[in-house]
């Protein structure tokens, strides 16, 4: 419906300025009329000729423009050569003038119509693109303010409105606020980053990894004005690189720990290394030893290993 009601007032107002071409046209080949068979001068009213002319070449194509300019110069000609002043080259001459400028007011105008196409083209893409893209797509200030965003980023981000959205500042969206301050420096810099990490956080608290990939967006004079870009969730890709690494780790170290204790023959020190191992897989500042006696009822703390920096007790 939109479409058809667009293309509706296109079409009317098409065909208002047809009507007031048309009008002005008639307004002054009467005028010429007048002009040339009743005062009898026939230079004064080429000049309400120019109207008609310059109308028809910023409404429409050069090829319109010329045709109205062609017809105003055989009714120039015509007019005088019906009067009583001599025909001369003078308005042969007028005529041809009448075209040169219907065609360059032309021409300028079909440059002006085929940048505006452009610029109207780039928009409507990008507006598709920044409604339909499934990532989370962003305009922002440089100095932090929401400028625009899509309905993903609010998904993303746990917001349910945009509203609720745009009174959040930017830099307090950042787990660390300072990975704020060196994105924007590295864009200023260089003009854009792509897929820079960072971890932002959600409303309800969460933190999510996020790749944030942004251009500077500038002024007519070259300055930074603002920040547009785009973001990707890697949250379940990160934890699952994670959680292989930690598999691997683990078979690494469980490979490591059977292959000390074969043929060895200081038991003590495989068994502190290993306590080692196991402190730093699971990330523990102790693991400990321990030697179930008098079934099961006492146990001695046979081996101990503390992280650095650890104190025993």
């Amino acid at each position: 419906m939109g479409k058809m009601e667009e293309k509706a007032r296109g079409g009317i107002k098409l065909e208002a300025k047809l009507l007031v071409l048309f009008s002005i046209l008639v307004a002054s080949v009467l005028n010429a009329l007048y002009a040339g068979f009743v005062e009898q001068v026939t230079i004064v009213y080429t000049h309400f000729f120019y109207i008609p002319i310059l109308l028809a070449g910023m409404w429409y194509k050069r090829k319109e423009a010329v045709a109205v300019a062609l017809f105003l110069g055989i009714v120039h000609i015509l007019i005088t050569y019906l009067s009583p002043h001599p025909l001369t080259v003078n308005e042969f001459a007028r005529a041809a003038i009448f075209i040169l400028v219907a065609y360059v007011i032309g021409y300028v105008s079909e440059q002006r119509a085929e940048r505006e196409d452009a610029v109207r083209e780039r928009e409507e893409k990008y507006s598709a693109f920044f409604k339909t893209s499934r990532d989370p797509v962003f305009i922002t200030s440089t100095d932090g303010r929401w400028l625009d965003f899509n309905d993903a980023m609010e998904e993303l981000l746990g917001y349910e409105s945009r509203d609720e959205l745009f009174k959040v500042r930017i830099p307090d969206l950042y787990e660390n606020p300072e990975d704020r301050g060196r994105h924007t420096e590295l864009i200023n810099q260089e003009g854009f980053t792509k897929e820079f990490p960072v971890n932002l956080r959600r409303k309800d608290g969460s933190i999510i990894n996020v790749l944030v990939t942004s251009v500077a967006k500038k002024d007519e004079n070259g300055d930074i004005i603002g920040y547009l870009g785009t973001i990707r969730d890697i949250t379940e890709r990160k934890k699952a690189e994670e959680a292989i690494k930690r598999r691997l780790d683990f078979e690494e170290t469980v490979a490591t720990i059977s292959s000390r204790f074969v043929g060895t023959s200081d038991t003590d020190a495989a068994i502190n290394d290993s306590l080692a191992d196991v402190g730093k897989l699971s990330k523990a500042n102790r693991a400990y030893l321990f030697l179930s006696r008098e079934g099961g009822t006492v146990m001695d703390n046979t081996h101990e290993w503390c992280a650095g920096g650890s104190v025993h007790r």
